[in-house]
């Protein structure tokens, strides 16, 4: 299995593998990319699928979910990765890769030369902490005498990770179906008395979240969006095209595509939401399939 990033939508994947082991369908490997590493890495670490669903509810409003995060407000990013080393500690422990009990492999990419890591030895903690480091918004996380950032800068859909182990079914889930209205061959003259306008008066979390998403544009104010803003629209168009193309190279046996754009990446407090649809949408694709899905 590929699970892909995507903040709080990669909740949805807790639905799927809800799904998959109540059809007793288990995977022998696990790729993950940021949250798909998250929520993969501790289901092949061996924790009850049960236990992560528990986690995740419990952390069903902003204030529980803002004591998870450590504002440092540096140079390289505005959240420190101390408070959630605790929480990942205090499940993890000190498990090491290989010694989980599902092969897996945590995504991560090199700052300083551009090189994807696939994290398939040490330890567990530190290579989620290096899968989820978004850039401008995690301090990079200090590994291999490099600086590691969010996989998803170059591989939101780890589907490359996995092609060195020949799977017999490859199934891939991506929680940031594009939702971006883009078309090809866009010739057109420059016209600069067209100014852009852009929406504001929103605080530090919806930026983040509001730079993943075309949200619906106010006429009233003309102010130019942030840095934040810009920077992270920039990575969802990157990781946009990316996965897409990883689609057509790889091609997974199963495609389950999340449409949950009607949802902030940040909204981890809807986390029920996120774990229902994953596994409603799951049941209804793979029901529908004609993919043949060997029984372990």
């Amino acid at each position: 299995m590929a699970l892909g990033g995507g903040a709080a939508l990669g909740l949805a994947h807790i639905g799927v593998l809800k799904y998959l082991e109540e059809a007793n369908l288990k995977p022998t490997i696990i790729a993950g990319t940021s949250m798909g590493s998250v929520i993969g890495g501790m289901y092949a670490a061996g924790l009850p699928l049960q236990k992560i669903e528990e986690v995740a509810v419990s952390f069903n409003n902003k204030t529980k979910v803002l004591s998870l995060l450590s504002f440092a407000f540096q140079k390289s990013g505005i959240i420190s990765h101390e408070k959630i080393d605790k929480f990942f500690r205090a499940r993890l422990k000190e498990k090491r890769i290989e010694d989980c009990d599902i092969d897996f492999i945590a995504v991560a990419v090199d700052l300083i030369n551009g090189n994807t890591l696939y994290i398939n030895k040490g330890d567990l903690v530190d290579a989620l902490h290096a899968s989820i480091s978004i850039p401008g918004v995690f301090n990079p996380f200090e590994a291999n005498g490099s600086l590691l950032v969010d996989g998803g800068v170059r591989e939101n859909l780890p589907l490359a990770a996995l092609q060195n182990y020949k799977p017999d079914i490859l199934i891939a889930v991506d929680v940031l179906k594009s939702n971006l209205k883009t078309t090809e061959n866009n010739f057109c003259e420059i016209d600069s008395s067209q100014k852009y306008i852009h929406k504001s008066n929103l605080n530090i979390l919806e930026k983040i979240s509001d730079a993943f998403k075309q949200k619906s544009i106010s006429k009233k104010d003309k102010n130019l969006p942030d840095i934040t803003t810009v920077g992270l629209q920039s990575l969802q168009l990157l990781i946009d095209e990316n996965s897409i193309c990883r689609e057509k190279i790889h091609k997974p046996d199963l495609l389950i595509n999340l449409d949950l754009n009607d949802y902030k990446i940040w909204e981890f407090w809807q986390a029920r939401k996120f774990i229902d649809f994953g596994y409603k949408e799951t049941k209804e694709i793979i029901e529908n399939s004609n993919l043949k899905i060997p029984k372990g």
